[in-house]
């Protein structure tokens, strides 16, 4: 099968990894090894100084892109074993979900319409009585006035 090896040094918890002819460092053949995971998979190659530097993959059979976990080496064959990132996986079914994000690392940036426990929103009433410079005529009209912050 055929697998692309990367070079990357975006962070792991990022959706979109910056993949392109300047981090791909290789496309090789290899053998997945028997009884694993396409999750886990541990990928069977020949010897290759170049790919000890990689810590990425793409494997085309599988559909999957994978963080390179551990490379062991023994009489001239390469050991790969890697996990599957999902978000680099489904990098576009994520962006096209519809969702109501209820919290996030930003505090200015909070939806404080949505009730959280966490995060404490504080409803305070204030009323001022203040005199109305004209007078009114006798019928009983009145003039109610509300203003606030956003």
């Amino acid at each position: 099968m055929e697998i692309k090896f990367y070079r990357i040094s975006d962070d792991r918890r990022q959706l979109n990894k910056t993949l392109n002819a300047s981090t791909l460092v290789k496309t090789a053949t290899g053998n997945i090894k028997s009884d694993c995971s396409i999750m886990d998979p541990i990928i069977e190659m020949s010897y290759d100084i170049a790919l000890m530097q990689c810590n990425y993959m793409y494997i085309e059979d599988f559909g999957r892109y994978y963080h390179i976990i551990n490379i062991e080496t023994g009489a001239q064959r390469l050991f790969i074993h890697a996990h599957v990132d999902v978000l680099q996986t489904y990098a576009e079914q994520i962006r096209d979900l519809y969702c109501v994000v209820a919290r996030q690392e930003y505090e200015n940036k909070s939806n404080l319409y949505l009730n959280d426990e966490i995060w404490k929103n504080l409803q305070i009433r204030q009323a001022v009585p203040l005199a109305f410079p004209k007078s009114f005529d006798k019928d009983g009209s009145f003039v109610f006035v509300t203003g606030g912050k956003s």
